[in-house]
């Protein structure tokens, strides 16, 4: 089975067994229909509002696009996204920038943590033991 969200005109699917796959039903079940009779999810769109955010940070800060995670958001949509980079051994450039700056709050290991209702129970663990660790590693 494959649940999808509409977003700007996109999908971001959620396949079994990948990273960012094992969502929390409770998440699907808190629905709001607009007037456009499209289902949006309140909770998602908080979500993806804090990842263009985040990136908006890191870009001001580094003066320079993301260029690879935005076409890794384009390619798995956020969630997918941010559970690949969370299980991921290698410790982002982002993640340092924002943590070296004093911005942890506006890492996507933050995000994770924040909206861990969306994400997997070994996502949330991964993405809270690097900020656990955040100047350890």
């Amino acid at each position: 089975m494959k649940l999808a969200i509409e977003h700007q005109n996109r999908f971001m699917g959620y396949k079994p067994g990948e990273p960012g796959s094992e969502i929390s039903t409770a998440y699907f079940l808190d629905r709001r229909s607009s007037q456009a009779g499209t289902e949006v999810d309140l909770a998602l769109m908080g979500f993806l509002a804090a990842v263009a955010e985040t990136i908006e940070i890191y870009e001001q800060m580094t003066g320079h696009a993301a260029s690879r995670t935005r076409q890794m958001i384009q390619e798995y949509g956020e969630v997918r996204a941010l559970s690949r980079l969370m299980i991921s051994g290698d410790l982002q450039q982002g993640f340092r920038v924002l943590r070296d700056n004093g911005q942890l709050e506006h890492t996507f290991e933050a995000l994770v943590v924040r909206f861990s209702h969306i994400f997997s129970a070994e996502t949330v663990r991964a993405a809270q033991w690097r900020l656990d660790n955040a100047y350890e590693l």
